[in-house]
């Protein structure tokens, strides 16, 4: 099956929304589009189970809002690094990050409201460790 997920109509456009894997060696790096749990997250967790698997890092979908959270992808992504590209205002009112959490309790989890530019480097060479640093 393709890994793609179906259009949803708002009025005469069509939003697209996807979910973008980097493959680096044997790590996975996931850039989460702002695709809602049904039909985005439900299409690429039926559809594309390979492609999300033992993730390395998530950057969460759709600011890590709520709405944007698949509990059964996240534990098969089973990343150690998450990432949310969010306000204060968008965390506060709609974040996921209690929800992330409890699927996979071991991952770190970062905010850009907390810890304003996040960078993540993911080593070509896989025997290296993947590193982060923050910028405010």
């Amino acid at each position: 099956a393709a890994c793609s997920s179906a259009g949803t109509e708002f009025g005469s456009s069509v939003r697209v929304p996807y979910a973008l894997s980097i493959k680096i060696n044997e790590r996975r790096v996931i850039l989460a589009g702002d695709g809602r749990t049904t039909p985005c997250w439900e299409n690429i967790y039926e559809q594309c189970k390979q492609q999300i698997n033992n993730t390395a890092v998530l950057k969460a979908g759709h600011h890590g809002h709520e709405a944007s959270f698949h509990e059964n992808a996240v534990q098969l992504m089973n990343p150690s690094l998450i990432v949310f590209s969010n306000s204060t205002g968008e965390d506060k009112d709609n974040g996921a990050e209690e929800q992330y959490k409890n699927a996979v309790p071991w991952a770190l989890l970062l905010k850009t409201c907390d810890s304003g530019t996040i960078t993540v480097t993911v080593p070509y060479n896989a025997a290296e460790s993947i590193t982060y640093s923050e910028a405010i």
